[in-house]
């Protein structure tokens, strides 16, 4: 099983994945991933330099192309046999959420759940200054809004589940671990 865990910036996606790493599940965050290839291959450019360029040349699936490579290493790398229990963080793209899915073998074989964390734009701006050099409200909406640009609206649309992370860190905790017992108990009982 894996799972694809989105939401916007600071929405408790790391977060996520440090609770369940508790658990034995391994994550793969998908936007550092990202942005390690490009300082690799392109390091003289920008990100979104990168990204347009790339899509001119290879289409529109470039970004995703790379991250099923990278995916597929670090499966390797981590000696993850299965995925029965592995966490993608950050995909933007419902797009990009069925391309991996259908170019990881591993991720055919098992159910696949995408995980939609949230929080209202106040409490995700504040944690977005606590951990980042101040940028303006409009700067910050700026990004939220280039995340919506990309799909972040329509994987929540189409999210298994949504889980809201306004409260205390244990409070978000509590609502991990019952999801992913939720659903390592659905696993269990399919495979009865």
């Amino acid at each position: 099983m894996a799972i694809f865990v989105t939401g916007p910036h600071e929405a408790g996606k790391t977060l996520f994945a440090k609770i369940l790493a508790h658990e034995n599940f391994p994550s793969i965050d998908l936007g550092p991933t990202l942005r390690n290839v490009w300082k690799r291959q392109a390091p003289n450019t920008t990100f979104d330099n990168f990204v347009q360029a790339g899509e001119r040349h290879f289409g529109q699936n470039f970004t995703d192309s790379i991250l099923v490579e990278e995916i597929l290493e670090e499966l390797r790398v981590q000696s993850i046999g299965d995925a029965s229990r592995l966490l993608l963080l950050g995909s933007r793209s419902v797009m990009g959420i069925q391309y991996i899915k259908s170019h990881i073998p591993l991720l055919g074989l098992s159910k696949n759940f995408v995980v939609y964390i949230e929080a209202d734009e106040a409490t995700l701006y504040q944690r977005y200054c606590k951990r980042n050099e101040h940028v303006s409200l409009e700067e910050f909406r700026l990004m939220l809004k280039k995340d919506r640009d990309m799909g972040l609206e329509r994987i929540q649309e189409m999210a298994d589940f949504v889980i809201a992370n306004d409260g205390s860190v244990e409070e978000f905790e509590l609502k991990v671990k019952h999801l992913v017992f939720e659903l390592m108990k659905n696993r269990h009982d399919e495979q009865l």
